[in-house]
């Protein structure tokens, strides 16, 4: 779901992730929330930051990500462990 969007600064080694299906996951944006002032971005404009103008929706979930979100904290985990319950929970009701 995020991973197809990250910029290129990626993973650094040893960085912590995010468990599968966290809501946590959309902290990854807010890297990118200092560059909201500049958007939208006009049509063709190809500056680095117009590709996280779509994401700049997230950023209200900022300070959440600052103080109980971080990589494996209990929010990040549980909102993961309920993400894969439910996933488990319709993959069983297809077959």
């Amino acid at each position: 779901m995020l991973s197809s969007w990250k910029g290129t600064e990626e993973e650094e080694e040893g960085e912590e992730e995010y468990q599968p299906g966290s809501v946590c996951q959309y902290c990854e944006f807010c890297k990118h929330c200092g560059e909201c002032d500049k958007c939208p971005c006009l049509e063709g404009d190809a500056s680095p930051y117009c590709e996280a103008c779509q994401h700049c929706h997230f950023c209200y979930m900022c300070p959440v990500c600052e103080t109980a979100c971080q990589p494996g904290s209990i929010v990040d985990e549980m909102s993961g462990a309920l993400f894969q319950m439910i996933a488990t929970i319709f993959e069983r009701q297809e077959q």
